[in-house]
């Protein structure tokens, strides 16, 4: 895959739908109107020229500080920034002759930002924009007859902001092309997964099939979430339940053939037509192509989709290789996919469950336990025990505080860089590592934008338009790559800041030295803060991350053993829990990866990897349970295997939480690692009645789940025996199942 391939594959991951690409957009057009009115505003009035910094920073912020389960709950988050900016401004104003109790006020300001983050991303919004409009504020210190004029500004910034967010939901939004366009993604890196899949691995391979696949999880939520927010039915000729079973098998036997072609590759070093029975693995991936090209005619999609179908009758019969049963069933998969009508159908989906619906929006898994969880044990808490909002909110308010004075020591001007960075840090920060990750991608970002902003802004020379364009990209690269990384956001908002100076006329090397040391100084200050001010390890938070994926995975489990399900959307349900439950901790691994590089580099990331091995084989098994909920459940050597073989899987997940936490836990067996005997597991496949397929699939679902648990104990025995006093695993690199117990490491 070339450059332009890949850097299409990377955005089309991350932004599946092109929903970050259309707030993006709305919200870059919000900015600029802002701009404009604040010009305006400043004109009528005779305002300061300064006051259009307020209005594009704000505006920004606002646009990129929302977060929310649905389009609707965003917007009204944003229309609630109104009056709370305009609040804060008035009151600060009011008590500018009393500098002491500003000075106060501020401080305090900084730690209920930080504090409400503890009632969900609309209080974190809230809080932050406020602070934000208290600092502004605090910088501009308007008189009392500036006062109307600063109001008119960030009042304009805000309702930009609301205006864009209203056009985008009215007017942009269109369910029916939202959800061909994420058809069309799941079959775009489909294709892609199998052609990286059909060479042989290494140099970076592996890493670029890990990737692909990926995609294909993120392309896999993104559909959820949009049946979440819209009535399947609606829009399509099936109802949720049907149109969700066929995005999981497409997705999943994509995956499958994708993981089994890699580890022939791996196994034996030739493709998979050097097996020994039948191969048809060249036939069957020109039907899936065939199947997956969107120029295809109808007449090929026909002959593609009858020539796969009978590839997967005679692999049933086992005389076919895995690789071309695989292929031809993703062929078939995503066929019965591209046949779903788009129309006004009869159909109509089910309402989405309140329990699950905030699943995979929002931050709900990041925010810090409820208030009535604390306030059990506030009598007797001991500081380093405190809620993690409690406690950032005084580290906030401690760096804050600290910040103001080093800054104004810097420059009595450009103070508010130091403050401002001290914030930043905490307020996307869940722990002390997080914060130490933020405070690095800042700093680095701010490097590297002044770079860019400097380049940018001499290539304009004096041409005036040039460097506005350089603002709207600046804008539009901070709210489109911001949610990527902090790095970006840091990165783009510089740029914004040079080419905004040059606009203003008072961009020289020595501000832009300010700005860099500023920012500097308030990261090191927000860092020293978080780690020696009521500080806490940032384990924790991590281990609460990871019981909760344990618990979704057990619970996942249990079901499939009791065969107990309320109806036939509830497995469903239990995979959405275990792939948002995964989501959520390789975020939280993101975000304290500058802390995991100091110390254990790869160590924590690719224990994260093995738990995405069993996240995909979990969607294996439930697409099994799925096809079995038709076949009669009196089969009592059926009911009897899957039994035997969860409780072998459930073992290894309670051994598998244990050594993550750092205890010293083994399997019943006592053999544990990648070179350990086959798993018991695959031993149930003796007990499957001949052409049960569920029972089959079932069971090699629950192996692959079996063999990266094992894998994660395995880790923890090795790096044991390396550092006996290390309570984590660690190893080099993750190492994925293609097969039941595989010998040969691959993806």
């Amino acid at each position: 895959m070339n450059t332009r391939g890949r850097l299409t594959s990377m955005l089309a991951a991350q932004d599946p739908g092109h929903a970050r690409l259309a707030v993006a957009i709305a919200a870059t057009v919000g900015t600029l109107a802002s701009a404009a009115f604040g010009q305006f505003v400043i004109h009528e009035f005779h305002g300061n020229a300064s006051l259009l910094t307020v209005s594009l920073f704000l505006s920004v912020l606002a646009a990129s500080m929302v977060k929310g389960p649905t389009a609707q709950a965003r917007g009204l988050t944003v229309a609630l920034m109104l009056p709370v900016t305009v609040l804060v401004t008035v009151f600060v104003t009011m008590l500018s002759d009393h500098r002491w109790l500003v000075t106060a006020g501020f401080v305090l300001a900084t730690g209920l930002a930080i504090w409400m983050r503890r009632f969900g991303p609309r209080a974190t919004a809230l809080g932050a924009i406020g602070f934000m409009a208290y600092f502004f504020t605090l910088l501009m210190k308007p008189t009392h007859n500036e006062l109307v004029t600063l109001c008119l500004v960030t009042a304009g910034a805000i309702a930009a902001q609301v205006a864009a967010r209203a056009v985008l939901m009215l007017m942009l939004k269109r369910p029916a092309r939202e959800l061909e366009v994420l058809l069309n993604e799941l079959r775009a890196g489909s294709r892609a997964a199998v052609q990286v899949s059909g060479h042989p691995l290494g140099a970076g391979k592996d890493r670029e099939l890990r990737d692909a696949l990926a995609r294909l999880d993120n392309v896999g939520r993104a559909i959820t979430s949009w049946q979440r927010s819209f009535d399947t039915g609606r829009y399509v000729a099936i109802n949720e339940a049907r149109l969700a079973e066929l995005v999981l098998d497409a997705r999943v036997d994509t995956e499958e053939a994708c993981l089994e072609r890699a580890q022939t590759w791996a196994a034996k070093g030739t493709p998979a037509s050097a097996t020994a029975v039948a191969d048809k693995s060249d036939e069957a991936e020109r039907a899936l192509y065939t199947v997956l090209d969107a120029r295809s005619a109808p007449a090929q999609m026909r002959d593609a989709r009858d020539v796969s179908e009978q590839l997967v009758r005679q692999g049933e019969t086992r005389d076919l290789s895995l690789a071309s049963y695989l292929l031809a069933r993703s062929a078939v998969s995503h066929a019965r996919l591209r046949a779903v009508k788009f129309s006004h159908g009869h159909a109509r989906g089910s309402a989405a469950s309140p329990a699950t619906a905030d699943s995979v929006h929002g931050d709900s898994s990041h925010a810090p336990p409820p208030a009535r969880a604390v306030r059990t044990r506030r009598r007797s808490l001991p500081r380093r025990d405190w809620a993690p909002t409690s406690r950032m909110a005084v580290q906030a308010m401690i760096a804050a505080l600290i910040a103001t004075g080093v800054g104004e020591l810097i420059s009595a001007s450009r103070w508010y860089w130091a403050v401002l960075t001290a914030f930043l840090i905490f307020v996307g920060g869940n722990s002390r590592s997080g914060v130490f990750t933020r405070a690095y991608r800042r700093v680095a970002g701010t490097g590297v934008g002044l770079a860019i902003g400097i380049a940018a802004v001499a290539l304009s020379g004096s041409h005036e338009p040039a460097v506005v364009g350089v603002c709207v990209i600046a804008v539009f690269g901070m709210l489109y790559f911001g949610p990527l990384s902090y790095f970006y956001a840091a990165m783009f908002v510089s740029v914004l800041l040079v080419a905004l100076f040059r606009l203003l006329g008072v961009l020289d090397s020595s501000v832009l030295e300010l700005r860099l040391v500023e920012t500097l100084s308030g990261a090191v200050i927000g860092v020293l803060c978080a780690y020696l001010i009521v500080s806490a390890t940032s384990r924790p938070a991590l281990l609460g991350s990871v019981d909760a994926y344990f618990n979704a995975l057990d619970r996942l489990l249990r079901a499939v053993r009791d065969q107990r399900f309320t109806d036939q959307t509830e497995p469903m349900r239990l995979l959405r829990a275990v792939e948002s439950a995964q989501a959520n901790l390789d975020q939280d691994v993101t975000a304290m990866s500058a802390a995991f590089a100091v110390g254990s580099p790869h160590r924590e990331s690719e224990a994260v990897h093995l738990m995405f091995d069993a996240s995909r084989a979990s969607a294996r098994l439930v697409q099994a349970v799925l096809a079995s909920q038709g076949t009669p459940s009196t089969d009592g050597p059926r009911v009897s295997v899957l039994e035997d073989a969860v409780d072998h899987v459930l073992e290894a997940s309670a051994v598998a939480r244990r050594t993550l936490h750092g205890e010293d836990a083994k399997l019943g067996d006592g053999s544990v690692g990648q070179n350990a005997p086959v798993a018991l597991v695959v031993d149930q496949l003796r007990g499957v009645p001949q052409g049960n397929t569920a029972t089959r699939d079932a069971l090699l679902a629950l192996g692959r789940i079996h063999w990266a648990l094992r894998q994660l104990i395995g880790r923890r025995e090795r790096e044991s025996k390396k550092n006996p006093h290390s309570g984590v695993p660690s190893g080099g690199h993750m190492v994925g199942p293609a097969g039941i117990e595989p010998t040969t490491s691959t993806v």
